[in-house]
Parts: structure tokens; C-alpha cells; sequence
């Protein structure tokens, strides 16, 4: 009977008949190697897909970069330097304007200018040829000439507006001596269509000093 179960199927698939027992002791011990040693089945499967994608990334890289040849448009070495001079001269012109637009301001804010104003919307002689509501042309006029108050110096012209819609242009030519006497006019007249009008004697208002 023993003899038959020795001969059994079972007996003779098992590791103890193949091998022995040191066999079927090593059998048991390799699997759980193999098991412990594997990697996790997420492992395998996202990083077959990024290895790929590497791959691929630095084929497309190699594909863009072509060799260069005598056709191969060079650099422009100049360039920088170009985009430099144009950066300093936009400041430069910026910086120029700014200039400008403050001693127009200055002007414009003076009190002679407010006294010359003043006079103007009030004169006779004004209102005939350009209409009532003596006014700037802009609200930003710009006054042209020289207008030095420390030395005295006053030569400046700039247009006014009136109902009638017609443009007229304001002279004022005055200077001092110095310091402790007035201003003396020179010219003051207002130009309308290429004809000049004296103000200097209109005494249909007085100046304010």
C-alpha cells in the first residue's frame, strides 16, 4: 500500500518527490523572493509610459535642430546695439517734451499772463473783432517766446477765441531795466486776419498789475 501511494500523481508532482526536502523547503523561499523584490504593479505601468515620452521628447528636439548651412540666416550682431541707441533716444525725446510742456506751464500759470487775460476779455477793441467769451484756443495753450521775469525780459505770443469763431494772436513785447521799476511795454497788439490792433492805447480796461 505504501508502495501505491509512493506512485500516486500527487505525491510525485509534490517539490519533497522532485527534489527532496531541501527542495520543497527552497521552493516557498524563492517565490517569496521573487515576491518581495518586484516592483508594485503601478510602478510598471506608469513608467513604461513615461520612458516613452522621454524618448520621444528627445527625438522631436533632434528632429528640430537642423545642421546649418551656407543658406542659414547668421545673427545680427548689431542688433542689441541698435535696440540700445533706440531706447535712448525715445528717452531722450520723452525727457525733451517734458521740458517743454513745464516751462509752457510756467508760463501759462504767471501772473502777467493772467493780468494780460484779464485785459483782453474785457477790451472793447477785442470784443468787436472776435466776439465776447475772450478765451484760450485750447485748455493747454501754447505760449511761444521768451518770458524771463528775473532779467525783465517778456516777448511771447498766443491765440485766443471768441464767439464770432475767428483766431486771434496776442503780442506782448515788454522789459525793464531792473528791479525796482515796472514793466514797460513795448507792443501789445492782437492779429486778426492778417490785420494788427494796438492795445496799448485801448482804455476800455485797465491792466492789472
Amino acid at each position: 500500500m505504501l508502495r501505491s501511494i509512493l506512485k500516486s500523481p500527487l505525491v510525485r508532482s509534490s517539490p519533497m518527490a522532485r527534489g527532496g526536502v531541501a527542495a520543497a523547503f527552497r521552493a516557498p523561499i524563492t517565490a517569496t523572493t521573487k515576491a518581495l523584490t518586484a516592483p508594485p504593479a503601478r510602478w510598471q505601468s506608469t513608467a513604461a509610459p513615461v520612458t516613452q515620452n522621454i524618448f520621444r521628447e528627445d527625438h522631436q528636439q533632434k528632429q528640430v535642430k537642423k545642421p546649418m548651412t551656407v543658406n542659414t540666416e547668421l545673427p545680427d550682431p548689431l542688433a542689441e546695439k541698435r535696440k540700445v541707441r533706440l531706447q535712448f533716444c525715445c528717452f531722450v525725446i520723452c525727457v525733451t517734451v517734458g521740458f517743454f510742456m513745464i516751462v509752457n506751464y510756467e508760463k501759462f500759470s504767471s501772473p502777467i499772463i493772467g493780468s494780460t487775460m484779464h485785459f483782453l476779455r474785457r477790451s472793447d477793441k477785442v470784443k468787436e473783432v472776435l466776439g465776447k467769451n475772450i478765451d484760450f484756443t485750447s485748455a493747454f495753450p501754447w505760449i511761444s517766446g521768451e518770458f524771463n521775469q528775473v532779467k525783465g525780459k517778456i516777448d511771447i505770443s498766443f491765440k485766443i477765441k471768441g464767439d464770432n469763431g475767428k483766431i486771434g494772436v496776442v503780442k506782448l513785447v515788454a522789459n525793464r531795466p531792473n528791479k525796482s521799476v515796472p514793466l514797460t511795454i513795448d507792443e501789445w497788439s492782437v492779429t486778426v486776419d492778417d490785420v494788427k490792433y494796438d492795445l496799448i492805447d485801448d482804455d476800455s480796461a485797465e491792466l492789472v498789475n
